[in-house]
């Protein structure tokens, strides 16, 4: 039958003929393809893909009324046939594909259907064509590539499936080298044994989040915080996780270096000297530091920033020029003119100018760095008028004058002022030849005299400058201001000037340029700095700036990286014809160059070839004939350095002055570039997690929509938002009906609605727990208990918008609380009723429990229960033989110094009121806690044998009487013999009964009845099992056991073979051991154990080996496993806790029998660590053969 008729059938409702095939549970297939065909088709259905759903729609709303398997198994073929996906039908168990349309190829998505009895029949099966699945292979890879840090897929295994091409960059493997490999393999073991944990964790199921420093193989260690995701398919399963690592270490440093460039920019803006102000296009100062301030005579940069810059200017028109000219070139450099301060006065200023331009190239902002240069101007021009007093007052000069005769080219006036100038009196200057007075010119300004001198013998007069060595052997500056003198016929006679010394003029003309050019300098890198988007670009700026400041001929600026070996950041080109070195990078730290790196000293030497960290030049360099190196100094780190060579004449301290200036300044520059790269990465990097937290708040409504916890959000008005399938699963109505209505409207409750006003006022979450409540209409018969509480969702103003409501049921939590209550009553009935004397010490001597039969043997009373110490002060005691027995000697004080117990310690009590002694006798138990070697704690008991003592008296007095009484307790014995026989025999044979008539009964009965009846077989079992124990029990201590040799590998397959059904491994045993009949018990307690707690699924191991004379004996399980706080009570008597047989007496039973054999037993974790992946129960028993020996 064709799709298109069995749909047309189905929705005419007509009957299928006889013998057509039917298959079972097709209605809930149907239902399951319905749902996996809307959810593969997605946003990309078509008109056939809807038509389709709606024809399967309609089909199962026909089937709900019908309810026929043929027109079922038709409706699943027609929509199968005509689906536009790939589906195919298996049978679940055989894994037979029953049926399959044309579009079936390579499976993309499986689903399992269950039958009405929850048992998986049919595998549902969707797939898409091999194109669209490599297309979408091929997106995913070009999505992971585009992510700069490590992402991949790891399966179960712990082997790469999929990784990014970060992988290449952190451990110098391709790809498709590291796809397949073990993460083990690829990390190396020191990162491996790092992760391990983390990853083992998300393989179980739980998303992990960590943040830690681990030791790559390849890449050395890294600061990194990952993500480990989990991947579960369809059953839940875990297959594997997604893992998503970023390296932190380096954003760390680089966050913490931006916000200390930040200050130190602004302190280098506030503190700068120059007067620095930023102005917008209209003349508004937008910001100003306190030179600007000072320079222009505001009070304070608040005085200077409410001020228009245009009224600094001498007109208005300067600064439409100043904007025109910005417009056009976008920087002024070294403008001078005449400013205007705020009384009026003018001051002569020297400018660069910066404006920052728009998108369409219009100036908007104007940035200012203004040097106040009046001083100097007025300075220069002081000068030039005492150079004209100079000549009217010659003789009153302190300068030098002269007066040289060319004929005989002496001198023969020289006033006695140059004894001051050059250290030489008038009368040696006179005797001086002009031989002599040229040879003590510097060298480099002989010729520009000799030119000058030219000059002025052309032209009558003229001025020198020059560097003239005096008689101490120092240069100092003179400036020569001459005239010639002619005769009649125009012949030079004469050449008369005055001399004077400006060696400290030079000096500072040379310390303000190079202050000038220092400062120009700072100021072009800060800049710059604003600009340029590379670090590479600004190193060069900087390397410019270091290079002219200095007159260096060549120069570096390298950085140290991360392996502290050196990287060149940017190396200048001069042009050397002889130059062949590439640009170096990865450099050893070594030479003198590795001086300054090392020390973190600055190094100028003129000499490098004999310096003696020297270790000369690489092969292309050109002679290094001096050499300057500066370190880069970042928050007191070394992080790189500026070297300079080959200035002509040599490096002086002013060259090295003027780089450490500017030094501070590359460093902030270089290192708030790198913090801006950092930054546009960071801002990316913010962009994905904000598609993260998308992800996560999905994630957070998946959990909310699965949790046990009933959560519930409402309005202001306390009317229900959203609620999950928890809350509604129990409130009684649908989602729908739940939505809009009003909380005390369904669920009406006085108290509660005062608690959600109180909330709502006050603005305070409110927890309650164990709240009883009772809808036994909505939840269940009788009064619940729940945890619950109301939390307010509040708006950024304050406003309470609504409400977050969770309830948790913890009623079983407080019925086995209450339990537990009257169980430590009943304890503490026995515990004070016992008339046994039992007292609990603490290791110091403090008493913290009595019961009463202890006080009355002590004569101590309830209060004055306390240390040790006071109730020996308060009594009188002595040994047997009547010497005293002080309170350190007290067998409770021995236990807990040695750990050990003491039996049987007799101590003689004072008692005034008889006048006379009452003997005790004391035992002491320590108890001790996992892992420590000191008691926690002392059990003490006190037994009153005062009689006993007087009867060792007369013992020979009471002789018969005790042989009455040995044939009284005789009696007694067989009377608790008959007990025992009439309850393991009788009453057994009872109980067997019973559970046969309970099966009759259970095949009979159906609905509550045979669920009751069920509970009642188990708890029939239970009885049996218990009185089996007990016999088990009373035969170990009916008399010595019957150790004799056995051969444990039969006794290991035997109790195996009783269980038929289950999964067991076992090693064979080494050899035979010492035991008795009842050895089989132990094994059926704990294999019969690790079946009844594990399921049908649990895997039993059973190991045997040689321990010293012992035979270790482990049997493991993967069961529920046991917590650690539990390892050592469940082999106490009617300890069962999570895990035992009976009544808490299977493990017992095990403990005891070991104990009769000489070996001991324990439990431990199948997994370390891991107490949930199962259990190994682990006893030692002698060899037979150890005891022979």
């Amino acid at each position: 039958m064709s799709g298109n008729k069995a749909k047309k059938a189905l929705l005419s409702g007509e009957t299928p003929k006889e013998g057509s095939e039917t298959e079972p549970a097709a209605a809930d297939l149907i239902q399951h393809l319905y749902y996996c065909l809307r959810t593969l088709a997605g946003d990309k259905a078509d008109t056939e893909t809807e038509e389709a759903v709606r024809t399967l729609t309609e089909g199962i709303e026909t089937l709900a009324r019908q309810n026929r398997e043929f027109q079922e198994r038709l409706l699943l073929k027609a929509v199968i046939d005509e689906m536009p996906v790939g589906v195919a039908i298996a049978d679940a168990s055989s894994g037979k594909v029953i049926h399959s349309n044309a579009h079936a190829s390579l499976p993309v998505r499986t689903v399992s259907v269950r039958d009405r009895d929850g048992v998986v029949r049919y595998r549902v099966i969707l797939s898409s064509d091999t194109a669209e699945l490599r297309d979408r292979e091929t997106l995913i890879r070009r999505i992971m590539d585009v992510e700069p840090w490590p992402i991949s897929y790891i399966d179960a295994d712990c082997r790469y499936r999929r990784v990014n091409r970060a992988y290449e960059e952190w451990f110098g493997r391709a790809v498709g080298e590291i796809e397949g490999r073990q993460v083990r393999d690829v990390l190396g073991e020191e990162a491996w044994q790092a992760i391990r944990p983390y990853l083992e964790r998300a393989l179980s199921g739980e998303e992990v989040t960590f943040e830690e420093e681990v030791p790559y193989r390849v890449s050395g260690p890294r600061l990194v915080h990952v993500t480990y995701t989990p991947d579960r398919d369809e059953s839940g399963q875990v297959r594997g996780l997604i893992a998503h690592v970023v390296d932190v270490g380096e954003w760390r440093q680089v966050h913490e270096a931006l916000r200390k460039s930040e200050e130190r920019y602004r302190r280098l803006f506030e503190d700068d000297l120059t007067g620095d102000v930023v102005t917008a296009h209209n003349g508004r100062i937008l910001a100003c530091n306190q030179a600007f301030a000072r320079i222009f005579g505001f009070s304070s940069v608040d005085e200077a920033q409410n001020a228009d810059i245009r009224e600094t200017y001498v007109s208005p028109e300067e600064r439409d020029e100043l904007l025109r000219r910005l417009t056009g070139e976008g920087k002024i450099e070294s403008k001078t003119g005449t400013r205007r301060r705020k009384d009026g006065t003018l001051i002569y200023a020297v400018e660069n100018v910066v404006g920052r331009r728009d998108a369409d190239g219009e100036v908007f902002e104007v940035v200012e760095y203004i040097h106040d240069d009046t001083e100097r101007r007025r300075g220069e021009e002081a000068l030039r008028g005492s150079e004209e007093r100079f000549r009217a007052v010659l003789e009153n000069s302190l300068d030098a004058a002269y007066r040289r005769d060319l004929k005989t080219d002496r001198y023969d006036y020289m006033s006695p002022v140059i004894e001051k100038i050059t250290g030489f009196s008038a009368d040696e200057m006179r005797a001086m030849s002009v031989q002599e007075v040229t040879a003590r010119i510097h060298p480099e300004d002989r010729a520009s005299v000799e030119a000058a001198l030219a000059d002025a013998a052309a032209s009558g007069s003229g001025n020198l400058e020059y560097r003239f060595r005096v008689k101490d052997g120092r240069y100092r500056w003179l400036s020569d201001h001459l005239i010639v003198t002619r005769d009649a016929q125009g012949r030079p006679l004469f050449r008369s000037g005055l001399v004077h010394d400006i060696t400290e003029r030079k000096q500072a003309q040379e310390a303000l340029q190079k202050s000038s050019a220092i400062l120009k300098g700072v100021n072009r890198i800060l800049q710059e700095t604003l600009t340029i988007d590379t670090e590479e670009e600004l190193g060069s700026v900087c390397l410019t700036v270091a290079e002219e400041i200095t007159n260096s001929r060549f120069g570096f600026i390298a950085e140290l990286n991360k392996e502290d070996r050196l990287d060149t950041l940017t190396i200048s080109n001069p042009g050397w014809s002889a130059c062949r070195m590439p640009v170096p990078t990865g450099m050893a730290v070594h030479g003198i160059y590795g001086r300054v790196l090392m020390n973190g000293r600055s190094l100028c030497t003129n000499d490098p070839s004999s310096h003696p960290d020297s270790i000369g030049v690489p092969e292309g360099h050109p002679p290094l004939t001096a050499f300057l190196g500066v370190p880069l100094i970042y928050n007191g780190t070394v992080i790189g350095m500026v070297g300079l060579g080959n200035k002509e004449g040599g490096y002086a301290g002013d060259d090295l002055v003027a780089v450490e200036a500017v030094a501070p300044v590359i460093a902030e520059a270089l290192m708030r570039k790198r913090v801006e790269k950092e930054q546009r990465r960071l801002l990316l990097e913010n962009r994905r997690l904000a598609a993260s937290l998308e992800q996560e708040r999905d994630l957070l409504l998946t959990i909310m929509d699965n949790t046990d916890v009933h959560i519930a959000y409402l309005d202001d008005k306390f009317r229900f938002v959203r609620v999950n399938p928890a809350y509604v699963s129990d409130s009684g109505y649908t989602a729908e009906e739940l939505i809009g209505k009003n909380q005390f409207d369904l669920f009406p409750d006085v108290e509660t609605r005062g608690v959600f006003e109180r909330v709502r006022e006050t603005g305070e979450p409110f927890r309650c727990y164990a709240m009883p409540f009772a809808y036994p209409e909505l939840f269940r018969d009788g009064v619940t208990y729940w945890d619950w509480s109301l939390v307010p969702v509040k708006g950024a103003a304050g406003r309470i918008l609504g409400f977050v409501l969770s309830l948790t049921d913890v009623t079983d939590r407080i019925r086995a609380l209450e339990a537990l209550q009257k169980s430590e009553e009943r304890f503490r009935t026995i515990f004070e009723g016992i008339p046994v004397g039992v007292a609990i010490q603490s290791p110091d001597g403090t008493v913290t429990a009595m019961n009463p039969a202890a006080g009355r043997l002590l004569g101590v009373a309830g209060e004055e229960i306390g240390n040790i110490d006071a109730i020996h002060a308060h009594l009188r005691t002595v040994h047997e033989d009547g010497s005293p027995y002080p309170a350190e000697e007290h067998p409770s004080m021995v236990t807990a110094r040695t750990g050990r117990p003491v039996r049987d310690a007799v101590m003689g009590i004072y008692r005034p009121e008889e006048r006379d002694y009452r003997w005790i006798l004391i035992n002491t138990v320590p108890q001790f806690r996992e892992g420590e070697e000191r008691p926690y704690e002392v059990f003490i008991t006190f037994d009153d044998i005062t009689e006993r003592k007087q009867s060792e008296e007369v013992l020979l007095r009471h002789t018969r009487e005790l042989a009455r009484i040995h044939r009284d307790l005789e009696a007694a014995h067989r009377e608790a013999n008959l007990y025992l026989d009439i309850l393991t025999h009788d009453i057994g044979n009872t109980e067997n009964v019973a559970n046969l008539y309970a099966d009759l009964l259970l095949g009979m009965l159906s609905g509550d009845a045979a669920t009751y009846m069920e509970k009642l077989k188990r708890s029939i079992d239970k009885s049996i099992e218990i009185l089996g124990t007990v016999s088990t029990i009373r035969r170990i201590h009916a008399g010595s056991p019957e150790i004799r040799q056995l051969d444990l590998d039969t006794v290991i397959n035997d109790e195996i073979s009783h269980y038929p059904g289950s999964s067991i491994r076992y090693e064979s045993a080494p050899g035979p051991i010492l035991a008795d009949d009842l050895l089989p018990e132990v094994f059926a307690n704990l294999i019969g154990n690790a079946v009844k707690h594990g399921g049908p699924d649990v895997e039993i191991t059973i190991r045997t080996k040689d321990a010293d004379g012992f035979v270790r004996v482990s049997v493991e399980d993967t069961g529920p496993g046991v917590p650690d706080d539990q390892k050592e009570a469940i082999f106490h008597r009617y300890e069962q806790k999570r895990r035992g047989v009976g009544e808490g007496l299977g493990l017992y039973l095990v403990q005891i029998l070991i104990d009769r054999y000489g070996g001991k037993v324990w439990v431990e974790d199948r997994v370390p660590g891991h107490p949930e992946q199962g259990a190994a129960f682990l006893f030692t028993l002698k060899k037979a053969s150890a005891v022979r020996e």
